[in-house]
């Protein structure tokens, strides 16, 4: 979700045959969401041409849920962050032409300063309003992007359309990193009309893409983080269902083994996480394998970890795992990714090595544990303060620390049954760092919160 770390930071301890946690104390905790400030639907056309130019036509109702009163509007557009004046390391930029602008029908002004698209509001837009936007424009993908890409005669768009971010005190929007996750976007429903030329299948997020793929569709979903849209040319597929769940793999190589054992994997991990931590929150997961490993709603994508070369089997299995725990961890408890990288990752890190290494002994937490405790950084500072080190603090430290928490207060089959507990008390939410160590501390029944010292910020230490 994600920029994965494979492996190198994973190495936990876990009980089987342990199941959902049932304590009664934990029904009497009320869990507070950090508050979205906006909701949202989107209403998007996409229309793709042979020579990969895509034309976009994006209706937008954003409904103010905050208690402010709103002056303008603000719009992650990621797409201008590949264009030749700001790209970084692709070796082709992407075009970006933005045609026109309207709000509640009228043409309006607008600035766009790297992946910054500010709209100037005419009239106030009051709590509880809602207000209209219409965003044309067209576009092409760069190649070796960061997510959003082209490969070869394949389209990955990530993050390709005016994204809103959430609002409290103002817009809660960072400037774009090219490292992690540095957008943050509320649930929102999502309807897209595509057409495509020929020969193309579409994978989207959506659990209503067909295989052989239609060149003219339209999809839903409600309740996502974003939306992600596949377009591949003529790729081998591989389809696992098991009641209403369907598991398909797409690729473009003929490596029969290869998708053989990232299938197995993949249904053994979503099998495992439901029985143990919740629903899976769709009726379809897409395994495309092409590309970085990543997470977005009912699809990820898994091929290589940032700045790396193609990993192997073993690798992209426990990728895949990765991926796939960040459905539950991120695409239905939410958390800011640029402020609290560590919350999802964490967890999700944790959760990966539940499933994977349940052969651990506790000499193995404690040597992890010890090797850690090296790194003098807390685990809960921004996507921005690691510098290079940030994967060896959001994934790995922030994992480790969290896991052995668990275990030494709740022991070995503490972990597990905190993700269930976790997860059903969190779900469509957003949870932040402080709020996070609010349900720690009443879950496990601390007085103080000496626990995190060792790995926590104080400024949410001094906190009763």
């Amino acid at each position: 979700m994600r920029k994965y770390l494979h492996l190198l930071v994973i190495i936990l301890i876990f009980l089987t045959g342990c199941l959902k946690d049932n304590n009664q104390y934990v029904t009497k905790f009320v869990p507070i969401g950090v508050p979205q400030g906006n909701e949202t639907k989107y209403e998007l056309d996409l229309k793709m041409d042979s020579e990969g130019l895509f034309k976009i036509n994006a209706k937008i109702n954003i409904k103010n849920t905050s208690q402010e009163e709103w002056n303008s509007l603000v719009f992650y557009f990621i797409p201008n962050m590949f264009t030749n004046k700001n790209s970084a390391n692709v070796t082709s930029t992407s075009t970006v032409d933005i045609k026109s602008v309207n709000v509640n029908n009228r043409n309006i002004n607008y600035s766009l300063k790297e992946d910054n698209l500010s709209i100037s509001l005419r009239e106030k837009l009051k709590p509880n309003d809602t207000v209209k936007v219409n965003i044309s424009y067209s576009l092409t993908l760069p190649e070796e992007g960061f997510r959003f890409t082209k490969y070869g005669s394949n389209y990955h768009l990530a993050q390709w359309y005016p994204m809103v971010p959430t609002y409290r005190n103002g817009w809660n929007k960072e400037i774009y990193q090219f490292k992690g996750e540095s957008y943050h976007t509320p649930f929102s429903d999502f309807e897209l009309t595509y057409e495509v030329p020929s020969g193309y299948t579409v994978v989207t997020s959506s659990g209503d893409d067909p295989f052989p793929s239609e060149n003219h569709k339209k999809i839903s979903i409600n309740k996502a983080k974003e939306l992600f849209v596949a377009i591949l040319k003529k790729p081998l597929m591989e389809e696992y269902v098991s009641g209403d769940l369907s598991i398909r793999i797409f690729s473009s190589n003929k490596n029969k083994e290869q998708v053989k054992n990232i299938l197995k994997i993949a249904r053994e991990a979503t099998k495992y996480f439901e029985e143990n931590i919740g629903d899976y929150p769709h009726n379809q997961l897409d395994i495309v394998i092409e590309g970085v490993g990543m997470e977005y709603p009912g699809i990820i994508t898994i091929g290589a970890i940032e700045g790396s070369h193609p990993l192997g089997l073993k690798q992209l299995e426990q990728m895949v795992v990765h991926e796939i725990a960040h459905q539950w961890f991120y695409g239905v408890v939410s958390n800011d990714p640029f402020h609290d990288p560590w919350i999802d990752e964490g967890i999700t890190n944790m959760a990966t090595s539940i499933f994977l290494y349940r052969d651990k002994t506790p000499a193995d937490l404690q040597k992890m544990r010890d090797t850690f405790s090296k790194y003098p950084l807390p685990v809960d500072l921004s996507l921005n303060e690691y510098g290079k080190r940030y994967n060896t603090y959001v994934y790995g430290k922030a994992s480790a620390m969290l896991e052995s928490t668990l275990i030494d207060i709740k022991g070995e089959d503490g972990p597990i049954k905190f993700l269930s507990t976790y997860y059903s008390l969190y779900s469509y939410k957003e949870v932040n760092t402080k709020e996070i160590l609010r349900f720690m501390k009443y879950y496990l029944k601390l007085k103080d919160n000496s626990a995190f010292d060792k790995w926590v910020s104080n400024k949410y230490l001094n906190y009763k």
